[in-house]
Formats: structure tokens, sequence, C-alpha cells
């Protein structure tokens, strides 16, 4: 169907009433008017002669529009007021309509409509709307709708629609929809939509929206969304919904304000929060997700890495894997599990359990408050506990554990293994009974007893409080003592000195063997004999080798010096065994205090340390200086000393082999 132009121009005065043919509406044709409407003309006449078909009659037509104008000009006249309807061939303007005073509106469609005072207003296609005073608006397409005074609206699409007075809001697309008064507004796809007033609200892509009052937000990709404060959103689904919020990439929300989420299928619900990655959560203000599958659901909280589960505040998880309930928590490693507030985890499939308790290393389980794990495979049960080494099983409060392979109350049973320090290799204590506040140095070592001191190796202490020193040794018997290799104290009160020597009853005191010999020097001395008083006594020895005294009387001894000297000798000998047990007892206080010492292991640190022992009245003291060469190498030396004179001097060195 062929389309022409009607169109209506009148000269007249500046006074004069509308020309015939004029309506009230319809106002003075200006020279923009002419020149759309000779552009208009033009571009039908190219595509005309595109199509190749002439058209003499809109040249007929052009050239009588600017001769009458001109001859109104030239007579003093101004040309009247005119509007543009498209018409068909037969004149037919199929509901097309366009009127306004001072106005040049363009109607060209079935049922267009153009209307507006002292406007340009365009409308083109079925159903189209272009009206508003003021206005240059711009509708183009079926159903497409440009309305708004003051405004310069632009809908170019079937359906598309943009509205708001004093405002330039522009829709393309199927059904895409701009709106807001004062508003700079552009919706661009199909069902797009963007609207606010005094907005500046960009939304492109199918379905993409952004809206708000007042606002700058932007919504680029399909389904996207931005709704928040000045928030963006670019990428299909994408979606940004709080204050000053963002969201790029694919399925992406930012919930919180000034929130991020960057990647893929991110949230971002908390405030000042950031998913980065893919299918991050993060629920919590200040809280940050960098990876994928990370879930954080706490305040200042950060999770790096893959699969991570976080519930608290204020703490790291750097990892894949781990999970985390507690605040001010850390976890740097793989499947770590920390349950509690203040704990720390460091390496692989280590767990930790209670408040302010530490793991380092893998496969560590540590249950309890103020303790910690350091190494492979430790287990760790109780408070204020310590297991250092590979592995280590401990179960009791306030413990130190160093080594490997021990067992301290490995039943578990509350109340056993409390208050142990325990140096060494495949030691075992307290397996069926109570060893609360044992010390143990060496290796292969059982301990069933409490208040017990070990040092040596393959020993078994089952008395309390008793002593075994050296290697093979045991106790028995309460308060017992002993020390050499293979000696035995199985009494009460009963003390084995030497290699093999071993005690029959309470009370006793035991030096050496049947094998033995005895030498006491001190026994012939000055002050011996003058330590002694009263009657003269023989020292007597059974089969056994048990000592005795008996009186001189009715023996029939050549002299009284004789027994005097007898008697001398036997004070000795009790004064030697005296002083061996002070300095047993003054032996065992040096261990301890040189058991204390502890040396920086840092590389090229020297350090110095000190140390305090006691032990049933005796005490000793331990200063040491240790220097670290490098990570495998390292020396130190200590000087002791104890209560009773005793002086000692010890070096070592160790080396780290892999």
């Amino acid at each position: 169907m062929q389309h022409d132009i009607r169109i209506a121009i009148a000269c007249r005065n500046e006074d004069d009433a509308p020309a015939a043919g004029m309506g009230e509406s319809d106002m003075m044709l200006n020279w923009a008017g002419l020149t759309a409407y000779r552009s208009t003309e033009d571009r039908r006449w190219r595509a005309s002669n595109a199509r190749g078909r002439s058209c003499p009659v809109r040249i007929v037509r052009l050239v009588a529009v600017f001769a009458l104008s001109a001859l109104c000009l030239l007579s003093g006249k101004r040309p009247a007021t005119a509007q543009f309807v498209c018409a068909t061939s037969g004149g037919a303007t199929m509901g097309a309509s366009a009127g306004g005073l001072a106005s040049t509106n363009f109607a060209c469609g079935p049922n267009a409509n153009a209307f507006g005072l002292v406007s340009a207003n365009f409308a083109a296609g079925v159903n189209s709307d272009a009206s508003g005073d003021a206005s240059s608006n711009f509708a183009a397409g079926v159903n497409a709708s440009a309305t708004g005074d003051n405004s310069n609206n632009v809908a170019i699409g079937n359906g598309a629609s943009a509205a708001g007075d004093s405002g330039t809001s522009v829709a393309t697309g199927f059904g895409a929809n701009a709106a807001g008064i004062g508003g700079k507004n552009v919706a661009t796809g199909d069902h797009a939509n963007a609207s606010g007033n005094n907005g500046t609200n960009i939304a492109i892509g199918v379905n993409a929206a952004a809206n708000g009052n007042n606002l700058s937000n932007t919504a680029v990709g399909s389904n996207s969304i931005a709704t928040g404060t000045n928030s963006s959103a670019f990428g299909a689904n994408a979606h940004a919904f709080g204050s000053q919020s963002s969201a790029f990439g694919l399925g992406n929300t930012a919930n919180g304000g000034n929130s991020a989420a960057l990647g893929t299928n991110n949230t971002a619900t908390g405030n000042n929060s950031a998913a980065v990655g893919s299918t991050n959560a993060v629920n919590g203000d200040g809280s940050a997700a960098f990876g994928s599958g990370n879930a954080i659901n706490g305040t200042n909280y950060a999770a790096v890495g893959s699969n991570n589960v976080v519930a608290g505040n204020n703490g790291a998880v750097v990892g894949s894997g781990n999970g985390v309930t507690g605040d001010n928590t850390a976890a740097f490693g793989s499947s770590i599990g920390i349950a509690g507030g203040n704990n720390a985890a460091v390496g692989s499939f280590s767990t930790v359990t209670g408040s302010n308790s530490a793991a380092v290393g893998s496969f560590n389980n540590v249950s309890g408050n103020n303790s910690g794990a350091f190494g492979t495979g430790q287990n760790v049960r109780g408070n204020g506990t310590f297991a250092i080494g590979d592995p280590n099983i401990v179960n009791g409060n306030n413990s130190l554990v160093f080594g490997d392979n021990n067992t301290v109350n490995g039943s578990n049973v509350a109340g056993r293994g409390d208050n142990i320090q325990l140096v060494g290799s495949n030691n075992t204590i307290a397996a069926t009974s109570s060893a609360a506040g044992s010390s143990v140095f060496g290796s292969g070592n059982t301990v069933n007893a409490t208040n017990a001191v070990v040092m040596g190796n393959n020993s078994t202490v089952s008395g309390a409080s008793s002593v075994a020193i050296g290697n093979g040794t045991g106790t028995t018997g309460i308060n017992a003592i002993a020390m050499g290799t293979g000696a035995g104290a199985n009494f009460d009160n009963s003390v084995a000195i030497g290699s093999g020597a071993t005690t029959t009853r309470s009370n006793q005191v035991a030096v050496g063997t049947a094998s033995s010999t005895y030498t006491m020097s001190g026994i012939t001395s000055a002050a011996s004999k003058a330590a002694q008083s009263g009657p003269t006594q023989l020292v007597t020895s059974d089969a056994a080798g048990n000592l005795a005294t008996t009186s001189l009387a009715g023996l029939g001894l050549a002299s009284a010096g004789d027994i005097s000297g007898i008697n001398s000798q036997l004070a000795a000998l009790n004064g030697r065994v005296d002083n061996l047990t002070r300095e047993s007892r003054g032996g065992v206080a040096l261990a301890l205090a040189a058991s204390s010492l502890q040396f920086d292991p840092r590389p090229g640190k020297i350090s110095v340390s000190g140390g305090f022992g006691n032990f049933q009245g005796q005490s000793g003291l331990a200063v040491g200086l240790g220097y670290s060469y490098s990570d495998a190498m390292r020396f130190n030396a200590a000087f002791t000393a104890a209560q009773q004179g005793a002086i000692g001097v010890r070096a070592g060195a160790s080396w780290t082999l892999n």
C-alpha cells in the first residue's frame, strides 16, 4: 500500500485568525517543521527510487510546500500551523492523528498518535504514541510509546515504552521500558527495564532491569538486575541489590552494601563482603571468599581455596575442604576441622575442638582447652596438654609429651595422666592405674604410679613417689629408689643402688650385688672417729651381706682400740650411704633442672636457658647455652650444680636426618 503526507499551509498575518481549513489546535508551521517535512519526503523519495518506482506526486507536493511558504514570506505573512499525518494512496489516514499548538508533530501508521504543544513528536507504527508538551519524543514500532512533557524520550521496538517528564529516557527492544521523571534511563533489549525518577539507570539485555529513584544503576546481560543504590550488574543472571554493590559474571548476586561478587554463581550477602571465583557464598559483614565452593557464615572472616565451610567471626581459612566453627579461628591446609573459639590448625586432616588450642602437622586430634599438637598423628585429650613428635597419645590435663609413640593414659580414664612430663619414645604411662604427676625421660618405660620419676630406658615403675634411674630398673615400693642398670627397689622406703642391686624388705638400703666390692675411704678419717660416741659396737654381716652391730663385751677382742676402729668404719659406712642417698637425690634434682632447658631452634639463633629442680629435699640448678647452626644442626652445652656441691657439665648436638 502506498502512503503520502497530508499537510495544511495557509498564509496569515500576525494577528489573523487561523486560515481556512485549519483548526484552533493548528498553529504556525516553522521552518524546522518544513525542513523535517522535506527530509521526510526526501527519504520517501529515495526509498521509492530504491524500489524502482518514481514519486512525481511527492516532488510536486514538496515543491508546492516551499513555493507557498515563500509566497507567504514575500507577502509579509508567515506560514500557518501544520501537522504531518501519513495517509494511504487512497487518502485514508487509517486513524493516524497529529496535533498541537506551535508544534511539528508527525504520526505515521494505523492509529498512530503524535500530540503536544510546542513539540516535535514523532510516532511511527501501528498504535504508536508520541506525545508531550514542549517535547521531542520519538516512538517507532507497533504499540511503541514515547510520552512526557519537556522530554526527549525515545522508544524503538514493538511494545517499547519511554516515559517521563523532563527526562531523556531511551527504550529499544521488544517490550523494553524506560521511565522516570527527570531521568536519563536507558533500556536496551527485549523486555529490558530501566526506571527511576531523576535516575541514570541503564539496563542492557533481555529482561535486564536497572531501577531506582535518584540512582545510577547499571545492569548488562540477560536477566541481570541492579536495584541497589548506584549498583552494577554485568553478566547473565547477575544481580546487584545492595547499595554500592557490584556483580560481575554469570549468576552472581551482591546483596550487601558495598559488596562484590565476581566470577560465576557467587553470592555476597553481607555488607562490605566479597565473593570471587565460583559458587562461593558469603553471609556476613566484612567477610570475603576467594576460590570455589566456599561458604562463610560470619563477620570479618576470609576464606581462600575451595570447599571451605566457615561458621564464625574474625578469622581466616586457607586451603580446601576445611570446616571451621567458632570465633577468632584460623585454618591453613586441607580437610581441617575446628570447633571452638580461638583455635588454629596448620596442615591437613587435623581436628581441633575446645578453645585456645592449636594443631600443627597432619592427622592430629586436639580435644581440650589451651592444648596443642605438633607433628603427625598426635592425639591429645585434655586441658593444658601438649604433644610434640610423631605420633603420641595423651589423655590428661596439664601434661607435656615430647617424642614419638608414647602413650599416656591410653584408656582415657578421667583424672589419670594429669601433670605428666614425658620426653622420649615408646613410653607407656598409666595404662591401667593413675599416674598423675609423673615424669619420664627415656624410651620404652612403663609407669603405673603417681609422682614417679623415671630416667633411662626400659624401666618399670609401679610404686607411688618412687624413682628409677638407669636402664632396666624397676620399683614397686612406695617412696622407693632404684639407681643403676637392673636395680630393683620392690619394698616401701627401700633404696637399691648399683647395677643389679635389689631390696628385699622395707626401709632397706641395698648397695650392689654379691659380686660387688666396697671401698669406704672416709671410714678411717678423724672426722668419722670424732663423730662416734657411746660404747663401741662391732659391725657384723651375714652371708647375704646384711650389716648389723653387736656389743664387744664377751667377744675376747684384743683391745678396745680395735673395737673403736670397727665402730669408726661402720659409722663411716653409714655416712657414706647417707651421702650417697643425698647425692642420688641431688642427681635427680640436677636431671630435673637440666631437662627443663629449652633452646631456640631457629637457624642462627644463640639462646640461653636456665632450669631448677628439687627432689626430696635436694635442689639442682642448670644453665645452658644453645646455638642453632641450621634447620638440621643444633648444638648446646649446660652447667649444673647441686645443693650438696656436686657440679656437672654436659654438651650435646642434634641433627635432623629428613
